[in-house]
């Protein structure tokens, strides 16, 4: 017959695959979102300063006094407001904001009609693709990532969360009731800092969900009467 394996060796198990504690930054910021508003913000130096700098030659010294004034000016609130930042998604949506703000009058000025004043082609191309970004790509809602939040539509916020209090005695009374706690996150997809707190909400969720202490999230476009 043959002999039984070690205690050690019977005990032994495939190792645990774990998730992260947190999603990686780099694969967070890897959506259109993202991508898009970096694509608008390069679009400036790729495309309108070469062609200003080929079409009008003459018109650079200016250009470059006004890039360096709008430079200086952004990277100086961009200090200031990452000093501030709650989270990286909260910085990276500031760097989007202000240096999409300062490619407007960068762009205007890079497109003189005449020779006594700037015109406004560039800038029009410019307010159009940002206008097209704003109103069709949305902020991400990063439901991939992984938690233990509990996502809520009205009736079920009102069956679990906000259950009536007499089943509540009833149970009390047999015996079976326990305690539970509910941690909801309101949330709209088209609130930036709806977006900024996820990543948080879903790290804490997966530290601290236990029976009595439960993670839960609401989207207030879906259910705008339960969230007020």
């Amino acid at each position: 017959t043959a002999s039984p394996l070690p205690p050690t060796r019977a005990r032994r198990r495939a190792p645990a695959h774990h998730a992260p504690d947190m999603a990686s930054p780099l694969l967070r910021f890897i959506n259109a979102h993202h991508v898009l508003n970096t694509m608008l913000i390069l679009a400036y130096p790729a495309w309108f300063r070469t062609w200003a700098r080929v079409t009008f030659p003459d018109n650079l010294d200016a250009l470059e006094l006004w890039e360096k004034q709008c430079g200086i000016s952004c990277a100086v609130i961009l200090l200031v407001r990452g000093l501030r930042a709650e989270s990286l998604d909260q910085f990276v949506s500031t760097v989007f904001f202000y240096c999409k703000a300062v490619g407007a009058p960068l762009a205007y000025f890079a497109d003189p009609l005449d020779p006594h004043g700037p015109g406004a082609r560039c800038v029009a191309v410019y307010l159009a693709l940002l206008l097209i970004l704003h109103l069709f790509v949305g902020h991400p809602t990063h439901d991939w990532l992984p938690s233990k939040v509990v996502a809520l539509t009205p009736r079920t916020f009102e069956d679990d969360v906000m259950s009536d209090k007499e089943s509540k005695e009833s149970a009390k009374a047999s015996g079976k009731w326990k305690k539970v706690e509910w941690l909801v996150l309101f949330y709209a997809n088209h609130d930036a800092r709806s977006s900024h707190v996820a990543p948080t909400f879903a790290k804490i969720s997966r530290e601290f969900a236990t029976d009595g202490l439960r993670f839960a999230k609401l989207d207030v476009a879906r259910g705008p009467a339960t969230a007020k």
